[in-house]
C-alpha cells in the first residue's frame, strides 16, 4: 500500500507530471511530503508502520505539530462469518474497536465511531462509485478491531466479534483513531481484505486481487487529495 501510493502521487498532478518528493524519518517510519506540487504542499505520506505501536510513534509527532486530517490506509483480514467479503475487497471504516495497549493509553473508550469529515465523505462517495463500477471488487462499510497479538486470537474470538459486527481484524488502525481523538483531528479509514479469518487461514497477501484493488484505491485517494486542496488553495 505505502510504495503504491507513494508512486501515484510522485506522478504528479493530475496524474502526469514527474514530482520529486522529499523523505525524512520518523521514528522508523518514512515521512514523503511534495513541496514541488501546488496541490498536495500540504500532503503528507507516512509509513509503514508494523503494529500500533509503531504506528503511534510515527503519527504523533505529526498530530502534536498541527496536521489537521489522518487518512489511514491499511490491509486486514476479514471476519468470514460476519459479510462473504473476498480478497482484494475494499471496507470504508465506521467504527474502530481497540484490542491495543497503545490505543488504551490514548482513549479508554474500546469503541469508537469514525466521525464524518468533507474529505471523509468525498472518499467514501468517490470509492463507492468506482468499485462498484470495476464489479471485480465488493465496497462495505463495518468496523474494524486492533490487536497486539494476532495469532491469540481463536475461532471463539472471531465469533465474538462477529456478533458485534467486526468485519475487519488488523493491528493499527484503532489505535491512530484513538490517537486522532486525542488530538481532536479529523479521521478517515479505508482498509483492503487481504486474508480471510475462519476455522483456517487463507492468506492472500501477495495475490492480483490485493494488488489491483490498492492501486485502485491509491489512485481515488490522490485524485480526491488534489481535487480537495485545490479547492481549499483557491478558496483562501
Amino acid at each position: 500500500m505505502f510504495r503504491a501510493l507513494r508512486s501515484v502521487l510522485r506522478t504528479g498532478e493530475g496524474l502526469a507530471n514527474e514530482s520529486h518528493p522529499t523523505e525524512r524519518r520518523i521514528n522508523y517510519a518514512r515521512l514523503y511530503s511534495f513541496p514541488e506540487m501546488s496541490t498536495l504542499k500540504r500532503v503528507g505520506l507516512l509509513g509503514p508502520a508494523l503494529g500500533a505501536p509503531a504506528a503511534v510513534l510515527a503519527c504523533e509527532p505529526l498530530l502534536a505539530s498541527g496536521t489537521g486530517h489522518i487518512v489511514f490506509l491499511g490491509f486486514g483480514g476479514a471476519i468470514a462469518k460476519t459479510k462473504q467479503l473476498r480478497i482484494g475487497d475494499v471496507v470504508l471504516v465506521t467504527s474502530s474497536m481497540n484490542g491495543t495497549g497503545a490505543g488504551a493509553s490514548y482513549h479508554d473508550t474500546t469503541h469508537l465511531t469514525i466521525q464524518p469529515s468533507v474529505l471523509g465523505e468525498r472518499l467514501s462517495t468517490g470509492l463507492h462509485s468506482l468499485v462498484n463500477s470495476s464489479k471485480d471488487f465488493s465496497i462495505v462499510q463495518g468496523t474494524v478491531w486492533s490487536t497486539d497479538s494476532p495469532y491469540r486470537t481463536t475461532m471463539g474470538t472471531l465469533d465474538d466479534l462477529s456478533a458485534k459486527g467486526v468485519v475487519l481484524v488488523d493491528m493499527e488502525l484503532s489505535a491512530i483513531a484513538a490517537l486522532s481523538v486525542k488530538y481532536n483531528r479529523e479521521f478517515s479509514a479505508i482498509m483492503i481484505v487481504t486474508d480471510l479469518l475462519s476455522d483456517s487461514w487463507e492468506q492472500g497477501f501477495h495475490s492480483p486481487r490485493v494488488a489491483t484493488s490498492t492501486q485502485l484505491v491509491c489512485e481515488h485517494l490522490a485524485h480526491v487529495l488534489e481535487n480537495y486542496y485545490r479547492e481549499t488553495l483557491s478558496a483562501s
